[in-house]
């Protein structure tokens, strides 16, 4: 009989175990909603909801009840069923409220899982790789039920591979969007997204934005000074460990740009298991939702899956909020492999050439979930339009894709230049520019280049042509022979400002141009990427220049009495290095997406007389070196560092000028430059000059007001030089830099601040500046300038 009473045991209530399974949805999409809190009420028995919503659970009775939740949601609590279908309402007040504990326990994990962050973090492998399959689109909020369709639907497949010291490699393999071949937003998909969530700051640089978007990780060294942490809830694993799901939010009157949130730490090793964050200030105009979800991989968590949503709320399509929408899988994922060195240059996204002809049946094997029906439509939708329906409706995309590249095409193989279309300075006044060049469509080995502008206030064409040979693209070696007949500015250091872009507050300097020589130049340069970082070119270089200025040099020891044409012919070296700096392919162009720190830049050039009829017998050595850091809770440092010295006796034209922006009607700071100093108020034949400026962003604190946003800056610059034989130039006048020459200032940005079209933030404030030292004028009036500042940010 023992073994009847046995299994009558087992049936009863008290021995009875029920499995229950169930989907958590989001009560106004439908969409499943991953890391949600399952949990049996009066029990220590939970779990959490899997990628697709789904969650199981074993209960003693069917008279059970669970209690779900989820940061952002409303809490809800049902009786159990075999197969379960909850709905979650949104709470927008769950992320704001304040709530105050005695013991917050919070604070202890996140203590343990910041100092757990090397060893947790993907990035502080020694390398990894995977695959990744992206899926993206561009729709509105709310959707619209009678087109039931996107404006885009955009799908990426790329390999990743990574190694240490923080070398990156990303190659878009596949790339198709809806309506059209251009690759713009899959490139920017990529770049709109943030690997892993243990950086200091979760930094998004997007193309063509000066600064990028950064935000403090709540997960950093004493962010407890910073966030307020709250403990939501305790998850018990099937594995034995626990889950700590813990909500954050940046302190009240925070002086930061924080996210807000939650995330899952793992007691184990407190790794992130899941993190959802959002930017946390209100009055920005870029808005984002973050969430990843981490899997154990060879007893590392590393991020599977990603999703994020941004928002400008300044972009509306027919009155609805336009969102920027993508989700991304990983997988093949390969942790501690040796990764060739040869793989990884400068440009960290690449996207191959044959990117957008993969088939239906490639994107069916790689795509990691079926396409929605309203995904499905938009392809179709483009499909059915005419080509020039379709051309029309993507025009966006495709100026956006020629603006990357600064070019308009023209044809199959020829395109128009952009970058000094509208071109214009002081001395030529209006300067509208022509340049048409070749693409690859013409040659992949050869580029045509040629332009021809004209000056309305000087009354003189110019032009310009060049052929460039590309030798080798993985080490980006080309060979380049040009002709200018153009203006220059005299006195000022060419292979600083031509060679490689400026910061934008730099450039500004380039319309104050008043004195000009006019110039007929021939070149030859070979150049290449020597190093990871650096780039060498070899020049020589043949030209004649012509001051327009009345300036004749006389030097007696040389039989040059009265020369007022100068023909030189140089051998150069340059040689720029440029820490960390990294670029991305974005559309056709490649833009800058992490600035360098630092940067030198050295050139060192022979002038020599040779049979071409040169008469200036020179050596010339430039330096420049520019470095940023930021410390912590004070700000950001930059400092520029520059300096140049000749040896043998040259003309004005070939010496250095002071470095001044005090130009006619100049009301625009200059970085890097004084403002108190006039353009041509000094010369040198070797100088030094450093500027350091010194942001405190929201050191003054930040206002609720959104139009009054100050942020300081300190601004320091000194500047010593010398000149032999001053009395060899005539016809022009200056002083020289012995006695050295100092500049402090202040600014305060954004005292005024205006949204544009919703789209960005304009901010203008002032800049205060005093000349003092053995230079400063006995008019105390010439002593100081005030100049406008300005910015572009989200």
């Amino acid at each position: 009989m023992k073994p009847f009473w046995f299994f009558v045991l087992l049936a009863s209530p008290s021995f009875a175990q029920i499995a229950v399974t169930g989907t958590v949805r989001d009560a106004k999409t439908g969409q499943p909603l991953p890391f949600v809190s399952v949990r049996v009420l009066n029990t220590a028995i939970g779990t959490v909801s899997g990628e697709d919503g789904t969650f199981r659970l074993t209960v003693a009775t069917d008279s059970a009840r669970i209690g779900v939740s989820r940061i952002g949601y409303k809490p809800v609590s049902q009786m159990v069923g075999r197969a379960m279908t909850i709905l979650l309402t949104e709470d927008q007040q769950s992320l704001t409220e304040v709530r105050v504990r005695l013991v917050n326990p919070a604070h202890r994990i996140v203590a343990a899982a910041v100092q757990n962050r090397a060893q947790n973090d993907p990035e502080q492998l020694a390398s990894f790789q995977y695959e990744n399959y992206s899926k993206s689109a561009v729709t509105t909020s709310p959707p619209d039920p009678a087109s039931d369709r996107h404006l885009f639907v955009i799908e990426t497949f790329s390999t990743r591979r990574f190694a240490q010291p923080n070398r990156s490699k990303e190659i878009i393999t596949a790339s198709r969007t809806s309506g059209t071949q251009a690759t713009l937003l899959s490139s920017l998909s990529m770049l709109m997204q943030s690997f892993g969530f243990y950086r200091e700051t979760i930094t998004f640089q997007l193309p063509q934005v000066q600064e990028a978007v950064a935000y403090l990780n709540p997960l950093s060294p004493n962010s407890q000074t910073r966030y307020d942490f709250f403990m939501a809830d305790t998850l018990l694993n099937p594995t034995g460990d626990s889950t700590f799901v813990i909500e954050f939010t940046p302190k009240i009157g925070a002086k930061f740009s924080g996210l807000s949130g939650t995330m899952h730490l793992n007691s184990t090793r407190f790794a992130l298991e899941y993190v959802r964050a959002q930017t946390a200030d209100p009055n920005t105009l870029l808005h984002f939702l973050l969430e990843q979800t981490y899997e154990p991989i060879d007893g590392q968590w590393f991020p599977a899956k990603q999703t994020i949503d941004w928002t400008l709320p300044g972009v509306k399509h027919n009155g609805k909020q336009v969102l920027f929408q993508t989700q991304s899988w990983l997988s093949n994922i390969r942790l501690n492999q040796p990764i060739p060195t040869t793989v990884f240059d400068q440009q960290t996204l690449d996207i191959n050439p044959d990117a957008i002809y993969q088939s239906d049946t490639f994107w069916a094997d790689k795509q990691a979930e079926t396409l929605s029906r309203t995904e499905q439509n938009t392809y179709q939708y483009y499909q059915s339009l005419s080509a020039a329906k379709r051309f029309g409706k993507n025009a966006v995309l495709n100026v956006g894709e020629w603006l990357t590249a600064g070019v308009i095409p023209l044809g199959k193989t020829l395109d128009l230049g952009t970058q000094n279309l509208f071109d214009a300075n002081v001395y030529e006044g209006f300067r509208p520019t022509i340049n048409l060049l070749t693409n690859r469509n013409f040659s992949q080995l050869v580029r045509l280049d040629g332009k021809i502008a004209y000056g309305f206030r000087d009354k003189a064409w110019k032009y310009e042509g060049r052929i460039r040979v590309n030798l080798n693209e993985a080490r980006r070696m080309t060979w380049t022979l040009g002709y200018r007949n153009d203006i220059s500015e005299p006195a000022n250091v060419q292979y600083f400002i031509w060679n490689f872009p400026q910061i934008p507050y730099e450039l500004l300097r380039t319309f104050l141009i008043s004195r000009a020589d006019k110039l007929r130049q021939w070149k030859s340069e070979l150049s290449l990427r020597a190093l990871r970082y650096a780039t060498v070119s070899l020049s020589v270089t043949d030209e004649i220049r012509t001051p327009t200025y009345g300036y004749k040099y006389a030097n007696p020891d040389l039989d040059m009495w009265q020369m007022s044409q100068f023909h030189s012919t140089e051998v150069g070296l340059g040689i720029r290095y440029a820490y960390n700096e990294q670029f991305a392919q974005v559309g056709r162009g490649s833009l800058i997406t992490r600035s360098p720190s630092p940067t030198i830049s050295l050139h060192a050039a022979k002038g020599i007389m040779a049979f071409t009829g040169s008469t200036l017998d020179y050596v010339k050595v430039n330096l420049k070196v520019d470095y940023s850091f930021q410390t912590r809770g004070l700000g950001e440092t930059f400092v520029t560092v520059s300096a140049g010295k000749t040896w043998g006796d040259l003309p004005y034209p070939y010496l250095y000028n002071g470095r001044g922006a005090l130009g006619a009607n100049n009301l625009i700071w200059v970085a890097n430059h004084f403002q108190t100093m006039g353009l041509y108020e000094f010369a040198s034949d070797q100088y030094a000059n450093a500027f350091v400026t010194h942001n405190f962003k929201h050191w003054l604190g930040k206002p609720t007001t959104p139009w009054f946003q100050p942020e300081l800056s300190v601004v320091q610059g000194i500047a010593v030089g010398s000149l032999r034989n001053k009395s060899n130039h005539e016809g022009i006048q200056f002083k020289t830099l012995e006695k050295g020459y100092f500049e402090s200032g202040v600014l305060v940005d954004n005292l005024y601040r205006q949204k544009l079209k919703n789209l960005v933030y304009i901010g203008a404030g002032l800049g205060v500046f005093r000349r003092w030292g053995s230079y400063a004028s006995d008019r105390s009036n010439e002593n100081w300038a005030v100049r406008l500042v300005w910015n572009v940010a989200f």
